[in-house]
């Protein structure tokens, strides 16, 4: 798989995931744009494989990205559902990138991450919204 097919496949998962509710509040997020626009990102995206360098897990732990609803409570979209072949393709590609760009398998994605915010928000603009700065890839 190569960036665009990685960022499309998790992209129509994390879709897949809403509506959301936040369980303390009730706030309920019927799409991504609107999570990502009323969340704020909390902490770096983890993928509990690539910490036990798995790259190629047969029972995957999953990815998490979290964020923190306006009430203060700590939500989360991640791989969880995902089919194994595709998170494996996932982690293939890290691991190949982590490679090619020398780079942490963190960063790399935390830009996968940005690149889903961006292109979700590209397609649902909201005035005042200020998208992340994308990363160094």
């Amino acid at each position: 798989m190569n960036e665009a097919e990685i960022v499309t496949t998790l992209r129509a998962h994390f879709e897949s995931l809403f509506p959301k509710r936040c369980p303390v509040c009730k706030r309920v997020y019927p799409a991504l744009a609107a999570y990502i626009r009323t969340t704020k990102q909390l902490g770096p995206t983890i993928s509990y494989d690539v910490s036990l360098h798995d790259w190629k897990p047969t029972h995957p732990l999953g990815t998490f990205a979290h964020a923190n609803c306006p009430c203060g409570n700590t939500l989360c979209v991640c791989t969880e559902g995902m089919g194994v072949a595709a998170i494996q393709g996932l982690l293939s590609w890290l691991s190949q990138e982590k490679q090619l760009r020398n780079a942490d398998p963190e960063l790399l994605l935390e830009h996968l991450r940005n690149e889903i915010r961006l292109q979700v928000l590209a397609e649902s603009p909201c005035l005042g919204f200020n998208p992340p700065v994308s990363g160094p890839f």
